[in-house]
């Protein structure tokens, strides 16, 4: 049913005449009574008692209440709706594709954020380079999900950072061939990882440049290459006296479990994939600065 004849309903009721609330409501009077039978059509129910003078059957005075009320929840509904359009909130982040613990963090850190701010758009887009200033000096960003560690380079040209509460351990290891040297211990630390070569599936993430700062604030010398290869493909694409540190979540997964090959926790308590929100403290937005006010007080 129209809800402008519900309301031209409303207004007749208030005069009791078809030419009188026709005038009022500014369309013709057969037009006015066209509206009200079709009304009458769709109830399948006498609403006007055509006499001298006309008046509200019962059926007719049931409706005019029932319709009010519709009236009145409509025009609510509408006026909220209105009101949230403007007050929404666009936050758009960039992170790293690798589906890592600090992928999960991230994803269930936004989503508790978003239910709690439904007036907050959230757009989520890939990084294109390895630096959180790089993506954040394009200007189309309200920040970035870092992965392992900050890069001293970022810090340096005053990205902040905010750490994001992990959702799931995430201690950082070695996953490697067994014909390894290091696969013969049970626990590693820094110092085993000199001179070792780590190939990194994608030389622009966000996840490779966090473990490299990892393992340059930790004085190690190393070697990288870069495979092109994503996902699962990329463990096939190293060679036996390489390694790949990844978070302990990932030791879980069934592509892991491939034979001759073995993973090692590494014995350090900065040895951890953390997770961080990277951002300019001159450009907040109103939603990220809401963001950020729900990591801190998120915090353990």
């Amino acid at each position: 049913m129209d809800v402008s004849h519900m309301r031209e309903f409303v207004v007749f009721s208030r005069f009791m005449n078809f030419s009188r609330a026709a005038r009022a409501l500014h369309i013709s009077q057969p037009t006015l009574s066209n509206h009200i039978a079709a009304i009458e059509a769709e109830v399948g129910a006498v609403l006007v008692e055509r006499g001298s003078p006309l008046r509200l059957t019962q059926s007719g005075r049931v409706f005019l209440e029932g319709i009010s009320a519709v009236i009145d929840a409509y025009d609510q509904v509408l006026s909220q709706a209105r009101t949230a359009a403007t007050m929404e909130m666009p936050l758009t982040i960039a992170s790293s594709s690798d589906a890592n613990c600090s992928g999960c963090t991230f994803s269930k850190s936004v989503n508790e954020f978003l239910s709690h701010h439904r007036n907050v758009f959230f757009s989520q887009v890939s990084t294109t380079t390895g630096s959180a200033f790089d993506e954040l000096a394009q200007g189309n960003l309200d920040a970035v999900m870092v992965c392992v560690a900050p890069q001293r380079l970022d810090l340096e040209r005053g990205v902040a950072f905010q750490r994001i509460r992990p959702a799931f351990p995430n201690r950082l290891g070695v996953w490697m061939d067994c014909s390894h040297p290091l696969a013969n211990l049970e626990v590693i630390h820094w110092e085993d990882l000199n001179g070792g070569k780590f190939p990194m599936g994608i030389n622009v993430e966000l996840w490779a440049a966090g473990v490299i700062q990892l393992l340059r604030d930790h004085g190690v010398s190393f070697d990288t290459s870069v495979v092109s290869q994503p996902g699962a493909s990329f463990l096939t694409a190293y060679e036996s006296d390489e390694l790949i540190i990844m978070d302990e979540t990932l030791i879980s997964l069934p592509f892991l479990s491939a034979p001759h090959h073995c993973f090692r926790l590494l014995d350090e308590p900065d040895a951890l994939a953390e997770t961080y929100i990277a951002y300019l403290p001159e450009r907040v937005s109103p939603a990220l600065r809401l963001y950020l006010g729900f990591l801190e007080s998120d915090q353990v």
